[in-house]
């Protein structure tokens, strides 16, 4: 047998486990204790658009779960998985996405954006201040904060910010920033003025995001995002003068 039709049988035999261990599952946790029925489970079988029917788990915990309909999951799904096909949504294991509204809300979120790239999206913040004390910027984009916090505000090196802005999954900064409208603005001390904040505040106060409401409330979490008090917060604008 030539190494390529091995290779062929291997991915056919894997695709075949996952088949039917994904449908086992199912069929156990839900059809067997009579949480779905023979026709509900048929259905999520058939709205399942992958030949391992590596969704129909989720689906179903979702559809007697949280009551989503077969077409609301037959749309997202099927729009999810073409999406991931084209290598437009970063979290390719759905079973990370935590709700069907997770799901829609990413999706709708890739679909408002349009044709942009994803280096045009990484590049969607605003420089407010970049001098030899001061590099201050505003992200509009989850791409550009999850770039800056990569990059940097990558407080705990390799790993990257603390920071659930900047979390490979977009949910938090999708919910903040569409939802409440909150604006960020990441703080990174440098130079004479990082020798002052460590000896009149602490080393963590090197990189703070700031996170402005629309009624003016302020928050701010230092690079190990533990939340600072108010009196921090006035303490650290003191120094940096802002």
């Amino acid at each position: 047998m030539k190494k390529s039709e091995l290779k062929k049988l291997i991915k056919e035999e894997i695709i075949n486990f996952l088949l039917i261990e994904n449908k086992n599952q199912t069929k156990k946790i839900f059809l067997d204790k009579r949480k779905l029925t023979q026709e509900e489970f048929n259905e999520l079988e058939d709205i399942d658009p992958t030949p391992q029917k590596k969704y129909m788990f989720w689906m179903a915990k979702e559809y007697i779960d949280n009551h989503i309909s077969f077409d609301d999951l037959q749309k997202y799904i099927t729009e999810y998985d073409v999406l991931l096909g084209k290598h437009k949504i970063e979290e390719r294991d759905i079973y990370k996405i935590k709700s069907f509204d997770e799901l829609k809300q990413i999706i709708n979120d890739i679909n408002q954006r349009g044709s942009a790239s994803l280096k045009e999206l990484e590049n969607e913040f605003s420089v407010i201040r970049n001098d030899k004390n001061l590099y201050i910027v505003s992200p509009n984009t989850y791409e550009a904060s999850r770039k800056l916090g990569c990059s940097r505000f990558a407080g705990r090196g390799e790993e990257g910010s603390s920071w659930c802005t900047t979390y490979k999954n977009r949910s938090h900064f999708d919910s903040y920033y569409f939802s409440q409208n909150i604006t960020f603005y990441y703080i990174l001390v440098r130079g004479d003025l990082l020798k002052k904040i460590k000896t009149e505040l602490d080393s963590s106060f090197e990189m703070v995001a700031f996170a402005v409401f629309n009624n003016g409330n302020i928050e701010a979490y230092d690079k190990n995002d533990k939340k600072l008090t108010n009196s921090q917060i006035k303490e650290f604008r003191k120094l940096i003068q802002i």
